[in-house]
């Protein structure tokens, strides 16, 4: 309360406690920092997941092509690749909605 009416910003950064002044000089406290952290959070999964679909969509391709034969693995590699697509879709749309709420 006294802290508060001497130095408001002192009085900040008693409250937040733990989360202020993490390694790396991340300060959770700060709305930005959060912001931040979330964003890289959410930047590596999207990469990961976006190289994981890449993957099956080239995965699949190739069944497709190798089992030109048979009527059941082309159906299984379709399936495969049509539910690859969706996910990208969904994830495309998944870093949209993040963009949506300010978080980079």
């Amino acid at each position: 309360m006294y802290l508060s009416l001497i130095n408001p910003m002192l009085a900040a950064n008693a409250q937040c406690g733990v989360l202020n002044n993490l390694p790396g000089g991340v300060n959770l406290c700060n709305e930005s920092d959060l912001n931040v952290v979330i964003g890289n959070i959410a930047n590596f999964l999207i990469g990961f997941i976006g190289l994981v679909l890449a993957i099956v969509i080239i995965v699949s391709a190739i069944q497709i092509i190798v089992s030109a034969g048979s009527p059941d693995a082309m159906k299984s590699a379709k399936n495969r690749l049509m539910q690859a697509a969706i996910s990208l879709g969904l994830l495309v749309s998944f870093r949209a909605i993040i963009a949506l709420f300010g978080i980079t």
